[in-house]
């Protein structure tokens, strides 16, 4: 074969591959709203990173390998593998990924927990003492209190008497 049909070869295997990378960006997408519930705006952000990055990553292809020329079989290439990787791998990379991740997030959050706990625990005990401490210091200064505004009353008086 001719060096220019290689070429061709090798750009639609390029675009081919790309499919598959741009619908395995997505099905991470997936993932992480799966393991992080997401409201719409977020959710809109996130699709609207997902077009920019994807767009950019086509032009970048096409600029590099075609000379920014839109090809049909460049577009079918880059659907072929998408449609491959979502009839084979998808399904099993979201369902599994996210048992996976929730499994180990999971058991990050009980590990932390266990760390934390005596912590948790002791900051409990010296508010509940603070507090109790509080209200001690207070009866005491209002006692104090008490005491000087008697005392300075009683000069007042020993003094207004002269």
């Amino acid at each position: 074969m001719s060096q220019s049909i290689w070429k061709e070869l090798d750009f639609l295997l390029h675009t081919f591959l790309l499919g598959i990378m741009i619908t395995v960006l997505y099905d991470t997408l997936r993932i992480i709203r799966r393991i992080i519930k997401h409201g719409n705006i977020w959710i809109a952000l996130e699709d609207m990173g997902f077009w920019i990055v994807c767009s950019v990553s086509i032009f970048g292809l096409l600029m590099e390998e075609n000379n920014g020329v839109l090809r049909w079989f460049a577009v079918l290439g880059s659907l072929l593998g998408m449609i491959v990787y979502k009839a084979t791998i998808s399904r099993f990379y979201v369902t599994y990924t996210t048992f996976v991740l929730k499994w180990v997030l999971q058991k990050l959050q009980r590990l932390i927990y266990l760390i934390l706990r005596p912590f948790c625990l002791i900051l409990k005990k010296l508010y509940v003492a603070g507090r109790g401490g509080y209200r001690l210091m207070r009866r005491k200064a209002r006692i104090v209190k008490n005491a000087l505004t008697s005392r300075v009353k009683m000069v007042k008086i020993m003094l207004c008497k002269r």
